[in-house]
């Protein structure tokens, strides 16, 4: 783990981005790890690595913080290096041996309900969704100019 960025950030006094320091021990404020989570590649990559073993290869992890059928290796490799790892490093979920590219995952009790909570919402909106239905552009069209005659008609 980074330790002296973990560090030098807690100890900033401007807490721009939502620390809360004790004592003792230093946690992320539940704003930093809502942060962390609000980003869908970073909740794929951690689902990831809940479900996986410990000591998985970084490089491994690429799928899951694809955003675009498009993205090159290169790029999957520059957004996970440089983007979502240091992000979970930096609120201590992961622990890296830079060395030989393994990645640790180190469970949070509140990340763990945070997921769960996630999953069980985006689980019931799914089920909600009603498919829709496939038409061509010209009744979509015609509709839309049938709704508008209507409105202007009871105007």
């Amino acid at each position: 783990m980074n330790t002296k960025r973990y560090q030098a950030v807690a100890e900033d006094s401007s807490r721009t981005n939502g620390r809360e320091s004790s004592e003792e021990h230093e946690q992320p404020s539940i704003e930093w790890l809502l942060e962390v989570l609000v980003d869908p590649a970073r909740r794929r990559l951690l689902e990831t690595l809940r479900t996986g073993t410990d000591g998985q290869l970084i490089d491994g992890l690429l799928e899951p913080v694809r955003e675009r059928d498009d993205q090159t290796q290169t790029e999957l490799r520059a957004v996970l290096y440089h983007q979502q790892l240091p992000k979970l490093e930096d609120v201590g979920l992961v622990e890296i041996d830079w060395d030989r590219k393994l990645i640790y995952y180190r469970p949070d009790a509140r990340i763990e309900a945070l997921l769960d909570a996630i999953s069980a919402v985006s689980t019931e909106w799914e089920s909600l969704e009603q498919p829709r239905p496939t038409t061509g552009n010209s009744d979509f069209i015609d509709r839309v100019r049938r709704a508008l005659a209507s409105l202007r008609r009871s105007r």
